[in-house]
């Protein structure tokens, strides 16, 4: 194929990755709020407002053992009250023995069962109603408690479901979780919940990320699939939660009692986290909407649905732009990164034997790591000198990384054996360099390797048609399906930018500038030169079957 030809299908990719960048922002923001007039079986963030600014409208902190605290506990015993329930206040002194007075308890959990037509285990929704001493908590967590409000109305005018819904709104969360410990320790309700949903939040706004799971995970991530219309997840989100500790919730101590579920949390805006414009005006009612509609559809799918067919196992997951969840057992991640690999390795092997890529050698796949490290540690530099100034507005640093990734990581494998080497030896050197990583991420850190496991798959999988069926595949039809590969990568990598941007801010520099320059690389063989059509190249080499 000709040089003009390639350089079409690099500003395709090119195209397709602003696009993605676009979308990815859109999809991954909240969606936007329904009115208070919508049916009782949909959830109306217009509702949960009213709930929200009956609770904390004032803008006063509300502690645990504040007189504020206190008011707002009130205003949710009257709420439950008035919906017909016969809402509970669990006293617990379930801290440390040194924070342990004789006088007056400690913390005040309220909790609420609405029964079930059968006996059994009990689906419990979960948030906590205490705020920081420095900020009202309207998002952390009165969004979570005003969402759990509005769907325990919603209860109300269904029929009973088949399993015990529980809504258990701790206090003291913000105190070391002692709510929730003093309910698993101390509650006989606790032994009858076998799945929990916690609503939380670490910011002001943002999509409602599904960002950890318990361990025996697949059937839920199956669940979660199935009956979340708008999902924003991924295993990736659980690794850093676990690697990089970025904050425990009441979920820690369900998940350490043996209990499953999910935890959602939104997460942008988290320079209002913890301070005092943690407000009602701070609250985005989109994010309140989301966390809404993700609680009650799980809930009510949950709520009828037969808990005895749990299945264990762990899997690895994450949703496309937020239309559906991809996912497959944990267990067979290391033997699909292998057998990618090892497909790889054969289509380089047949197609050097039919001359497809007369000049690849070894070194061109140990070339791969250098134009990576070169743009990284230049765009971490550049980053590090100018990062302070886009703290408010993150979009702008992420495209300037982007940008100098792409120029520099081209520019530099000019002066390696990448660059000077013809498309198809320069592809294969690129993408066997990914499936290498997607192994050794399976295998180190497997919640992450999905994103170099389906990009490489799928270019794999147009490595063997070019050395396979050289001579049924036109040029164009050839260039289309090498395109697939980059714009795979970028489905996967460019909305996760923001979402890691919102979840870590620029604590961890270092991953925006390698993941930039990783996506950018699988561009480069339509840059490379010297390339012709594998069918040009089977011919010269007499190799034509």
């Amino acid at each position: 194929m000709s040089r003009w030809e390639r350089l079409a299908g690099f500003a395709v990719v090119i195209a397709a990755w602003l696009a993605l960048a676009w979308i990815g922002v859109a999809v991954y923001s909240p969606p936007a709020p329904r009115a208070a007039d919508v049916p009782d079986n949909e959830f109306s963030a217009g509702r949960a407002r009213v709930i929200l600014e009956g609770l904390v409208g004032e803008g006063i902190p509300h502690p645990t053992r504040s007189p504020q605290n206190t008011i707002v506990r009130e205003r949710i015993l009257g709420y439950f009250r008035a919906l017909g329930y016969e809402p509970q206040v669990q006293v617990t002194h379930s801290l440390p023995p040194r924070f342990i007075t004789v006088s007056r308890p400690v913390v005040w959990n309220v909790v609420v069962r609405r029964r079930g037509r059968q006996p059994g285990p009990a689906i419990m929704l979960v948030g906590h109603y205490d705020s920081v001493d420095r900020g009202p908590g309207a998002s952390d967590d009165g969004v979570g408690v005003a969402a759990i409000l509005e769907i325990a109305r919603m209860f109300q005018v269904l029929p009973p479901p088949r399993n015990d819904v529980i809504f258990l709104l701790t206090d003291g969360e913000e105190d070391g979780l002692v709510g929730a410990q003093g309910f698993v320790r101390e509650h006989p309700w606790a032994k009858d919940v076998k799945v929990a949903i916690n609503l939380e939040a670490r910011g002001t706004s943002g999509a409602s990320l599904m960002f950890e799971t318990s361990d025996a995970d697949a059937w839920l991530i199956s669940f979660f699939a199935r009956h979340v219309s708008r999902p924003a997840t991924s295993s990736l989100f659980a690794e850093f939660y676990k690697v990089f500790r970025l904050g425990d919730t009441d979920f820690t101590v369900f998940k350490a009692h043996g209990m499953e579920g999910y935890n959602f949390a939104f997460v942008r805006y988290v320079k209002n986290y913890h301070t005092k414009n943690d407000d009602f005006a701070h609250a985005d009612p989109g994010s309140l909407q989301h966390h809404g509609d993700n609680a009650w559809q799980l809930l009510t799918a949950l709520a009828d649905f037969d808990l005895d067919r749990r299945t264990p196992g762990k899997a690895i997951y994450t949703d496309v732009l937020g239309q559906f969840v991809v996912r497959w057992p944990a267990s067979i991640n290391f033997g699909l990164a292998g057998t990618s690999l090892a497909a790889g390795l054969a289509a380089c092997v047949i197609a050097r034997r039919r001359g497809l890529f007369l000049r690849f050698k070894w070194r061109i796949f140990l070339a791969v790591p250098l134009p990576l490290l070169a743009g990284a540690l230049l765009v971490w530099y550049v980053g590090l000198q100018v990062r302070g100034g886009w703290i408010d507005n993150p979009l702008p640093a992420l495209a300037a990384y982007w940008c100098l990734a792409l120029l520099v990581v081209f520019g530099s494998c000019r002066y390696t054996p990448l660059g000077r080497t013809d498309m198809w030896s320069a592809w294969t050197g690129v993408w066997l360099f990914w499936n290498a990583l997607g192994l050794a991420t399976a295998w180190y850190l497997p919640g992450a390797s999905y994103l170099f496991l389906l990009p490489g798959a799928i270019a794999v999988s147009t490595a063997l048609l070019a050395a396979v069926l050289p001579q049924r595949i036109s040029p164009r039809g050839l260039l289309a399906a090498c395109c697939l590969g980059p714009i795979a990568a970028g489905v996967l990598w460019l909305p996760m930018q923001v979402l890691l941007y919102d979840g870590i801010g620029f604590m961890l520099t270092p991953v925006y500038p390698l993941s930039a320059g990783l996506v950018t690389m699988t561009a480069l063989p339509l840059l490379s030169g010297g390339a012709t059509s594998p069918q040009a190249r089977t011919s010269e080499a007499g190799s034509v079957q």
